[in-house]
């Protein structure tokens, strides 16, 4: 089987885990509403502030999402290292495919790095392909980490104040101040993604081949 026909099948299931997890995401919204609903009904109208439980829902949706996102872009950029696989002709391939969502598609193929033409791209050498690729995954892994902070800090916060309001106390609200830690963990995960990242790329510059013009081009690109 060709690179292009398995990275279409790629793409293919993963718009349809994205498709999945969307459904089951209004499905939990549904039924977090309508327990709401009944609960602020039967019992008291204070249920309703269970509502905030909507927002660390959606965070996991999002969070889930980057993920799928991250395998997908992962698995065709080893294609593409390997020079199995070229983006240019890749996206003209798959934006004829007229089963395919042409939003989905277009936000999914924006992400992926683009040398400007199929003749630029063949141009690209492994070594700075390599380092396109490492430059890629460290940013949008990181825009994965950062999702799965803020998803946890609602998560935090939402949990703390409905336990004082269940409580009927403030004593709760001090588990707020764990959310000072939150930009800390963001700097220390930064640096953790950086790190391997610039290894990989100072790598890349001492391998025959590598070229700095194309890196710097392709990576001020990368979305």
């Amino acid at each position: 089987m060709s690179a292009y026909r398995t990275a279409l099948d790629r793409t293919t299931a993963t718009i349809d885990r994205r498709a999945r997890y969307f459904r089951n995401q209004i499905v939990i919204v549904v039924t977090i509403g309508v327990l709401v609903v009944i609960a602020a009904i039967v019992r008291s109208p204070s249920a309703l502030w269970a509502f905030l439980l909507l927002v660390p829902a959606c965070g996991l949706f999002f969070v889930s999402d980057s993920r799928a996102l991250n395998g997908w872009r992962s698995e065709l950029l080893a294609a593409w290292i390997a020079g199995e696989l070229d983006f240019a002709a890749y996206r003209e391939a798959i934006r004829a495919n007229p089963r395919l969502p042409k939003g989905t598609v277009e936000g999914m193929l924006m992400t992926l790095p683009s040398a400007g033409s199929l003749v630029a791209e063949q141009n690209l050498a492994a070594p700075t392909r390599r380092a396109i690729a490492a430059a890629s995954l460290a940013l949008h892994r990181g825009r994965a980490d950062a999702l799965l902070l803020q998803a946890v800090a609602s998560g935090v916060v939402v949990g703390v104040m409905l336990a004082a309001l269940w409580m009927r106390r403030w004593t709760p609200l001090i588990g707020l101040v764990t959310l000072g830690l939150v930009p800390v963990i963001r700097a220390l995960v930064s640096r953790w993604r950086r790190t391997p990242c610039e290894a990989e790329v100072a790598v890349c510059r001492s391998q025959p081949g590598f070229s700095e013009a194309d890196y710097t081009r392709v990576r001020a690109g990368l979305r």
